[in-house]
């Protein structure tokens, strides 16, 4: 070793990169690792224009809007401003448009350390969304999709041409007599020169670490020096032009960031002159899939929103060579197939570590958005997703204090009704102590309380204790029976009886439904075509010395929802986790009634019945 590697500085931590919540930015921010933030709307070219924010101002300020001249969505591809829009020009003098971020929008990029990239919306002075901005398009597109019961996926194939030399040996040239970066016919090659290999392998990790998954990577046509990589289709309002970054902050930026040793670069719209000239196409395209809700649709007869609470244990085990184990991933494909439009997770052990990775592969795996609790005493955190296109996120509150594990809380809007708030929150209620759930309880009365307020309210999660047992189909547990042999859990799970001996604690149930909540399990066994295998125990099947299988797992709604409820059904994980997930499928149209309170709200349940 020489004395410049012997006392050379050890390698930087690498700047974490990905999507991240509004209260991580925060962080970042008062920790000063942001200093600036980039607030973007696309244009019309669907490249993100903005401002770049000091990111303390940003923050503070990050509930209202920004102004940026309205003639960015009125812009040839020069940026120059055009005539003749209503939007903008000399008769309106050139106005200003409100950008608003979105919270779900915020992406750390690996190549801008100490940077967050924020998608913005458009709005007028007046409060209402500019129509011709493309993100609104697109969201306006996509509620008319899930009208008729489609889920659209999109991915972008970006085009560009590889030449050699830099950009400024590009620049200079005018971009005329450009060299390609080889001199064959590569068309669907496997095998190419080392500098081209070196620079695939770049883009791919650049992307990969910006939390933009690469389906593939190809040259193309007889073109010997173009080349796409496709990004992986997800939801068009977290990925895409429309959505978190676009092609100008996926492979466009990408391919400029920590320039690989071989000197080669991309060329993009407007396509250069290449010698010898050949013919080009288009830079870009885009490619949807339409994941159909039909089979939904046509075993409920109209589109529907579902809810899914799963305690996958210990998150599937540690990471095996980097990457979630197959646990993990067989889990949430399995989960993946009841297409959740909520998904109520406990036991997110590992999807904190190493910049939340796991978090963002199951957000890739699912389709969705997912949102961490804050850490508690036990290191079996919670997390809740939900599908952007179904649901708008507006907050995400933490409760560090007073709960063993925190629960993960968000206030959200039905895409139909933005106008109504619905608390959703997922909880994994301590498994240690009677008084420590009855405490944590009373906390989920207040996260429901706003019910009174005119929100809505639908939460879950692993309650660690016992169902009422009026109209249950388990029989409750007898703990003097010789089979009850793990005595730890027994003065876990119980309370003293009056008789002396224990009796299995049930006020986590009895607290939620005497405010008023109802749970959709009895509702679907007692009132909706009898579905008696709503009540399918959840957890204990594999420990009989605690007193065998238990519907441990639950989902609790307000009073107006419980009437847009119409299947509720437990998913058998076997193999895969010691509890099952537990379904409820609404009416999409029947929740879009409640959720404005146009049908009455259902008489508490009464436990005496």
């Amino acid at each position: 070793m020489t004395d410049k590697e012997q006392h050379a500085d050890p390698d930087p931590e690498p700047w974490p990169a990905g999507m991240i919540s509004s209260r991580a930015l925060r962080g970042y921010v008062e920790r000063g690792e942001i200093t600036t933030v980039r607030l973007a709307v696309p244009d019309m070219q669907g490249r993100p224009k903005g401002k770049i924010l000091s990111a303390p101002v940003f923050v503070d300020r990050m509930d209202s809007q920004a102004e940026m001249c309205a003639y960015v969505l009125a812009t040839d591809i020069n940026m120059t401003p055009l005539d003749g829009f209503a939007l903008t020009g000399w008769e309106q003098g050139y106005g200003d448009l409100g950008v608003k971020a979105d919270p779900v929008g915020i992406r750390l990029l690996p190549h801008q350390p100490g940077t967050a990239f924020v998608m913005g919306d458009a709005f007028r002075h007046n409060g209402t969304p500019v129509e011709v901005a493309p993100r609104y398009m697109l969201r306006t597109q996509l509620e008319r999709l899930a009208d008729f019961g489609y889920h659209v996926a999109l991915g972008t194939e970006a085009e560009f041409v590889l030449h050699q030399g830099t950009p400024e040996d590009a620049h200079r040239a005018g971009y005329h007599g450009l060299r390609p970066a080889w001199p064959h016919n590569l068309d669907y090659a496997l095998g190419h020169p080392p500098q081209a290999t070196d620079f695939f392998h770049h883009l791919h990790d650049v992307l990969h670490e910006a939390d933009i998954p690469v389906e593939a990577i190809k040259t193309t046509s007889a073109r010997p020096r173009q080349r796409s990589p496709g990004t992986a289709p997800k939801s068009p309002t977290s990925s895409g032009s429309t959505g978190s970054g676009g092609p100008d902050v996926g492979p466009r930026q990408a391919s400029r960031a920590r320039r690989p040793r071989h000197p080669l670069s991309p060329a993009w719209a407007p396509v250069p002159l290449l010698e010898p000239p050949t013919r080009q196409s288009a830079p870009s395209h885009l490619q949807s899939s339409e994941d159909t809700l039909n089979g939904a649709i046509d075993k409920y007869g109209e589109p529907v929103v579902t809810a899914i609470t799963g305690n996958l244990e210990h998150d599937g085990g540690a990471d095996e060579l980097g990457k979630p184990p197959a646990r993990w991933r067989d889990w949430h494909e399995l989960i993946g197939d009841h297409h959740p439009d909520i998904l109520l997770r406990q036991e997110m052990t590992y999807s904190r570590a190493e910049g939340h990775h796991r978090l963002h592969a199951a957000e890739r795996l699912l389709g969705m958005r997912g949102f961490l609790g804050a850490q508690g005493s036990g290191r079996n955190g919670t997390g809740l997703f939900v599908r952007p296109e179904v649901f708008d996120v507006r907050q995400q509150f933490e409760h560090p204090r007073l709960w063993r594990t925190p629960p993960t809380d968000i206030i959200g809007s039905l895409r139909e009704v933005p106008d109504v708030r619905i608390v959703m929150a997922s909880w994994h209620l301590a498994f240690n102590s009677p008084c420590g759930r009855e405490r944590e309880a009373d906390e989920i009365l207040a996260l429901a309380d706003k019910i009174n307020r005119g929100a809505a309210f639908i939460g879950g999660g692993d309650c660690n204790e016992y169902p009422h047992p009026a109209g249950e189909v388990v029989p409750p547990i007898d703990w003097t029976g010789d089979a009850i042999t793990d005595r730890f859990h027994m003065m876990h799970r119980t309370n003293q009886g009056s008789d002396g001996g224990r009796v299995g604690c049930t006020y986590v149930d009895e607290a939620l439904l005497g405010v008023g909540l109802h749970d959709p399990a009895r509702y679907a066994a007692h009132d909706l075509l009898a579905q008696k295998d709503a009540l399918r125990p959840t957890a204990g099947h594999a420990k009989p010395d605690q007193g065998g299988d238990r519907r441990i797992d639950r989902v609790y709604v307000d009073s107006w929802l419980i009437n847009a409820v119409i299947s509720v059904y437990v998913i058998d994980t076997s193999g895969l986790s010691d509890h099952h997930a537990v379904a409820v499928v609404f009416s999409r149209a029947a929740m879009s009634e409640a959720l404005r309170r146009r049908m009455p709200a259902r008489a508490p349940h009464d436990l005496a019945a």
